[in-house]
């Protein structure tokens, strides 16, 4: 019980359930079984729009507010190979003009029922994730997501890392993620989202990404140098408010995928690693095509930072 985020997956984003949205209060609990090789999450999440409600008779209206439903079974035989069926709802409490009551389908605690059952005002997510380690310094995995109302918007991620590459120490991930076009947001307030922000991926909907990240540490030294390459379709981008609002775009033809393209490298030291406590210099670059449709920047940094939990900024 408390207040925070998830993350389920092998790999540096996530169409499942990822880290990228703003905390929320949750209840979670895991069962095991099997000698723990058989493992049962659940995770019922308050969540909330930054829709407004109508006034009321209290100074600020509320922002409306829904439920998220989180289950997860996994199966893990052997060290190397886990597998894992994800079923995700999101539960709408509050409307425009009205407030619903707690539905006993958010607290529901058996696999799959909510998405079997589909009611029209929820949004379902049903999911695999897999991963397997193919030899002792290298790990592949997949994940796919479907939302069952709409089995043609599909979500899919490939994903290999591994560790020790040629030297002690170097570590190299390649990612490749794709969520189709508004395989979500066919109501607003019914977004698989938290305070305007995705719960799985960073950019939401409607892309095709693809992420490479190489790492070094020595002792205490650390490096880091990244490349994200993504074509985002821009009604999309435009619903999660991604696009910049100095956009001038000549016509409509131009609306369609968009390329953005992102490099990052990082030099730090790290001296406590118990919270993370470490002083970085870095530099990331964005560029998104030949109009800014996304914004560009150059952006130089020196930080003295306790990184206790991941902040997403490419994207």
């Amino acid at each position: 019980l408390g207040n925070d985020k998830d993350f389920l997956g092998f790999g540096y984003r996530s169409v499942l359930l990822s880290d990228n949205a703003f905390n929320y209060p949750h209840l979670k609990i895991d069962l095991w079984f099997a000698k723990r090789k058989l493992k049962y999450t659940l995770n019922y999440a308050l969540l909330q729009d930054l829709i407004r409600m109508p006034d009321g008779e209290t100074p600020e209206s509320l922002f409306q507010r829904k439920m998220g439903a989180f289950h997860y079974l996994s199966y893990t035989p052997n060290r190397k190979i886990t597998i894992g069926v994800f079923s995700g709802t999101i539960l709408p409490q509050t409307s425009q003009d009205s407030v619903k009551n707690y539905y006993l389908d958010a607290f529901n605690p058996i696999f799959l029922v909510n998405p079997i059952i589909n009611k029209p005002n929820y949004i379902n997510k049903i999911g695999l994730n897999f991963s397997w380690e193919i030899w002792k310094n290298g790990r592949m995995y997949i994940e796919l997501a479907e939302n069952p109302a709409y089995w043609e918007q599909y979500s899919a991620l490939f994903g290999f890392t591994t560790w020790d590459l040629l030297i002690p120490n170097l570590n190299l991930t390649v990612e490749y993620s794709t969520i189709k076009e508004s395989i979500y947001n066919k109501g607003v307030p019914e977004l698989f989202s938290h305070y305007g922000q995705s719960l799985d991926h960073t950019l939401g909907t409607g892309f095709s990404e693809l992420y490479t990240r190489l790492d070094y540490h020595y002792k205490r030294i650390n490096f880091l140098l990244s490349l994200n390459l993504a074509s985002r379709d821009f009604h999309d981008a435009e619903t999660w408010g991604f696009i910049n609002p100095n956009t001038n775009l000549p016509s409509e033809d131009t609306k369609g995928h968009i390329a953005s393209t992102i490099v990052s490298a990082e030099l730090s030291y790290l001296f406590n690693p118990k919270t993370n406590l470490n002083i970085a210099l870095g530099y990331r670059m964005k560029r998104s095509g030949e109009y800014s449709v996304f914004g560009e920047s150059d952006y130089f940094y020196v930080a003295f930072r306790t990184t206790l939990f991941n902040q997403y900024l490419d994207f």
